[in-house]
């Protein structure tokens, strides 16, 4: 009787350690990826904002040329490009700030884990370029700045 009983509870043991790992593999796939418009600058800043209500494991973010290829940051840029994977919990934001030198057109890709809703996520690239006023000496300075959202 109690051989019966301890290969019960083995073979309980062993269900259930297999519901937890499959519970957890299906979790793991939980993940999207928001994409900006692209545009024209020489200082991109892409941000995530978390508006769902459980922390999100990984947010890497890339910001990309017209041909898919990584932007290579100028040297003094805050971030390097891409990201390392961030923890982002409810309510918070994490970004990537680069500077470009000479100024070219790119957008931004975000891998987002722990959640497969694309909703609990914000993401919007704001863009600079530094121009000169046509005629001034010395050259005076323009910067014009974008903002657009990423589905």
């Amino acid at each position: 009787m109690k051989n019966r009983r301890m290969l019960l509870a083995g073979v309980g043991l062993i269900v259930a350690g297999g519901a937890i790992a499959s519970a957890q593999a299906d979790n793991d796939k939980l993940g999207a990826t928001l994409f900006t418009p692209r545009d024209r600058g020489d200082h991109f800043v892409c941000a995530a904002v978390n508006i769902g209500d459980k922390t999100l494991r990984s947010i890497t973010f890339k910001i990309l040329g017209n041909d898919g290829a990584l932007l290579t940051p100028a040297a003094g840029s805050a971030d390097t490009n891409p990201t390392s994977a961030l923890n982002v919990t409810p309510g918070t934001a994490a970004e990537i700030d680069i500077n470009l030198a000479p100024p070219d057109d790119g957008y931004c890709e975000v891998a987002v884990s722990g959640t497969g809703n694309r909703n609990d996520v914000r993401v919007g690239l704001v863009t600079s370029l530094t121009r000169a006023t046509p005629g001034t000496i010395p050259p005076v300075p323009v910067f014009v700045t974008r903002a657009v959202e990423g589905h």
